[in-house]
């Protein structure tokens, strides 16, 4: 249940345990499953279909500071 820190999104929701984990040098993960075989712009949560929930993270993190 570590913090996440500053890793970039999208990180899955939980902190990567790599070498880097916790930093933003972090390697970047989709939510839950394996990424899609075609990896499409805009598919931010890696559900293989850029629809509303993407919409939703953009929204959420717009203008954020890190």
């Amino acid at each position: 249940m570590s913090p996440i820190g500053p890793e970039p999104f999208p990180n899955g929701g939980i902190i990567n345990m790599g070498a880097y984990g916790g930093t933003a040098e972090a390697s970047k993960s989709y939510f839950d499953k394996p990424p899609c075989e075609i990896i499409v712009a805009g598919d931010i949560n890696g559900d293989c279909e850029v629809n509303f929930k993407d919409f939703t993270f953009i929204a959420l993190h717009w203008l954020r500071k890190h």
